[in-house]
């Protein structure tokens, strides 16, 4: 039953989508993995652009990461597959796996930084990607988004991956959107917001008990004021 299987996925990330839409949401962020390998098949490939032509004419702005199924091992690899959409003009995608990229915008007059880095392949476990990196901000609300483990959340199976320490993360950061592990999580450190929205389908019989979703967020240049965690 593959073909309801890659049906069943399609439809769980397409919600994501069109909740966006119904709520007029301002950014559509997604932290990695949208793909499961560097080199989908056209069909997911297609539906997925279709999908961000309709966030962009909608007037949203979109960010991407690659994460570490879609993230090239090397240049020899190629672009992520997400390269399609960035030609096409219908999202910002952070490809670079050294240091971050960042956009500013203005959004009814709030300036809002975004700063994202795709998944490294070449990083050993264990070590803290944000080592010698400077987070861009400044910002009147700053947002990073990054595909890895995060030092003091644990979510069994504990994938070995290399790790970003709580007393890495910068001063001044708002909002910190992570991918890589399948759960929903979230955890206030000082002045930021950690979370892990999770996966919008099971992936395993591992993942057999656990609820799916992604997750709606409202901040401002205080803090997070609203966090809604919504079931696919």
């Amino acid at each position: 039953r593959l073909g309801e299987r890659r049906r069943r996925l399609g439809l769980a990330w397409r919600e994501t989508v069109d909740y966006a839409i119904e709520h007029e949401a301002d950014l559509y962020i997604n932290t990695g993995d949208l793909f499961d390998q560097i080199t989908p098949r056209n069909p997911p490939r297609a539906s997925v652009v279709e999908a961000y032509r309709e966030l962009k004419d909608a007037g949203m702005e979109s960010f991407i990461i690659a994460g570490n199924h879609e993230a090239p091992g090397s240049s020899r690899d190629g672009a992520s597959p997400h390269a399609v959409i960035r030609e096409a003009g219908l999202a910002t995608v952070f490809e670079n796996r050294k240091e971050f990229g960042h956009r500013v915008l203005d959004i009814r007059g709030t300036k809002v930084s975004i700063a994202g880095m795709s998944y490294d392949k070449n990083l050993p476990n264990g070590e803290d990607p944000l080592v010698d990196r400077r987070v861009p901000g400044g910002g009147d609300v700053n947002i990073a988004m990054l595909h890895y483990n995060f030092g003091s959340i644990k979510i069994p199976p504990v994938f070995m991956a290399p790790t970003i320490k709580e007393t890495s993360v910068p001063r001044g950061l708002h909002y910190l959107a992570l991918g890589h592990y399948h759960r929903f999580r979230r955890i206030q450190l000082s002045e930021t917001l950690v979370v892990y929205p999770g996966s919008t389908e099971r992936r395993s019989f591992a993942e057999e008990g656990e609820e799916k979703g992604f997750v709606y967020i409202e901040l401002d240049e205080e803090n997070v004021k609203d966090l809604e965690f919504v079931k696919t």
